[in-house]
């Protein structure tokens, strides 16, 4: 899964961005972004971790972190 971006949105929101490939059944689908928002930048980290492997990806590329 490659990822966008982690940002920080406002005090208190962390928003991971990523691509839409996660829906392999819709190709109209798969050319919209689709994001995770967490109160802490570590919560969205691990939520997108953790879904990854459901989604069928062996790992997560971060191409940009955000600084906490």
């Amino acid at each position: 899964m490659n990822l966008r971006k982690l940002r920080k949105v406002e005090e208190g929101m962390y928003r991971a961005e990523y691509s839409g490939e996660i829906n392999p059944d819709d190709p109209d689908a798969r050319e919209m972004p689709d994001y995770h928002l967490g109160t802490s930048l570590q919560a969205v980290k691990v939520w997108v971790e953790q879904m990854a492997p459901k989604l069928g990806y062996d790992r997560v590329v971060w191409d940009e972190l955000a600084q906490d």
